[in-house]
């Protein structure tokens, strides 16, 4: 029987990678389980060594007495006792000695799965920091380039139109008024930076009144500001907790840092390249896609 050593070879390599991908979370287990090990033969020796710390008594005593019959001088008595307790001294270790062994094996793992992931913590933050320094730089290009409002239209997938039909509400009379004006529609398609979040049913925080949803995440952006304020810096995950929604990877290293960028929490809820946005300030709806100006990754700047 022919053996095809290159699917070999594909199948040793694969699994040899699946190790290692999985190499923290074996090395943590194993560690753990290594310690519960270790206790356990900790316990066992415990009960070995009242016999040998029963033994050592006894030859201690019968030692004595035999010195002492002999008229063995004092200097001479304490020689051989010493050696009694070497003696003894050594089973001690010898019965504790694997347990000691596999407990520092077992630390020895659990600090290495720590190492290993933060290696690779650090290495994804340095990776995920290169690709933002670069997204920013072609940003400022196309700046450059063709202009602030312009870039923000590429951006957005936003264009001029005339005539566009606004609603809104008289105060007075309390009637929806369509006034047709000037202004910018943006992309249907457009789902914003890949901090964005839909503030709608899946936030615990949501509620089915457009005003309180406004009120609330005005008061949370608020709130968010303050603690940039005082604390000097902000994680993302710390405002998505603050309204509700699921943390992200990204989230626990970027955020805000105070002279490192806007030095101000924005949620992108009064912005004027959005429609929707518009609709949701108006009253009009009850969701909106928040857009968070990060400063970007802030982890390692701490």
């Amino acid at each position: 029987m022919k053996v095809n050593l290159n699917g070999v070879t594909r199948i040793a390599g694969k699994a040899a990678l699946a190790i290692k991908k999985a190499s923290p979370e074996l090395m943590l287990g194993v560690g753990v389980v290594g310690v519960v090990g270790a206790a356990v033969m900790a316990c066992k020796a415990t009960l070995k060594a009242k016999d040998i710390i029963e033994d050592t008594h006894n030859e201690i005593d019968e030692a004595q007495e035999d010195l002492l019959d002999r008229s063995v001088p004092e200097k001479y008595r304490r020689k051989e006792i010493f050696k009694i307790y070497i003696h003894h001294t050594s089973k001690m270790a010898a019965i504790y000695a694997p347990a000691a062994i596999v407990g520092g094996l077992s630390l020895a793992l659990i600090i290495g799965s720590h190492c290993v992931l933060n290696r690779r913590y650090l290495g994804t933050t340095a990776a995920y920091k290169a690709l933002e320094e670069a997204y920013r730089a072609y940003r400022k290009r196309v700046i450059e380039t063709l202009g602030e409002e312009k870039e923000k239209e590429v951006y957005y997938g936003a264009k001029h139109e005339n005539d566009i039909p606004v609603r809104e509400v008289n105060n007075e009379t309390g009637e929806a008024v369509i006034t047709p004006t000037k202004g910018v529609i943006v992309n249907p398609d457009f789902v914003g930076s890949p901090y964005a979040r839909f503030f709608d049913e899946t936030s615990t925080e949501w509620q089915k009144n457009s005003e309180f949803n406004r009120m609330f995440l005005t008061a949370q952006q608020n709130y968010a500001n303050n603690l940039l304020k005082a604390r000097g810096h902000l994680f993302l995950n710390e405002v998505y907790d603050m309204l509700g929604l699921p943390r992200s990877q990204a989230g626990a290293v970027v955020g805000w840092l105070l002279g490192a960028g806007d030095d101000f929490v924005d949620f992108g809820i009064y912005n004027a390249f959005n429609e929707k946005a518009r609709d949701f300030v108006n009253g009009l709806e009850r969701s909106i896609l928040l857009d968070f100006n990060v400063d970007g990754v802030i982890y390692d700047k701490i």
